[in-house]
């Protein structure tokens, strides 16, 4: 939804979307989208659609905007098999990438 001129309108609006079944939405607290009311992130552009034609049945005016991720995610996974190795090749990755994350996990 467009931002609206208060959080206190921006409020009148959540909760009329509530009482109409409709619980994922949160008012933006910052600019700049400032008291827009957000309606939830989607992956698939056929979701988004289908939430506008949703809200448009309650008479009211959605907006849909783009965001685009900032840095993508990638996944690497080996094994302890060769733990003289492995030690190597987490610190080489770690000087690469300062946003890197390690997460061990046991495989099933």
């Amino acid at each position: 939804m467009p931002a609206y001129k208060s959080q206190a309108e921006a409020q009148k609006v959540v909760v009329f979307l509530k009482k109409n079944k409709i619980n994922e939405c949160y008012i933006w607290l910052e600019d700049p989208q400032k008291n827009a009311v957000s309606l939830g992130l989607f992956k698939k552009l056929s979701t988004a659609r289908e939430k506008m034609a949703e809200i448009k049945k309650l008479d009211l005016e959605p907006k849909m905007d783009v965001r685009v991720d900032e840095f993508s995610e990638y996944w690497v996974d080996f094994n302890h098999y060769h733990e003289d190795y492995q030690p190597k090749v987490i610190e080489e990755m770690l000087r690469k990438n300062d946003r890197m994350l390690i997460l061990e996990t046991k495989c099933l």
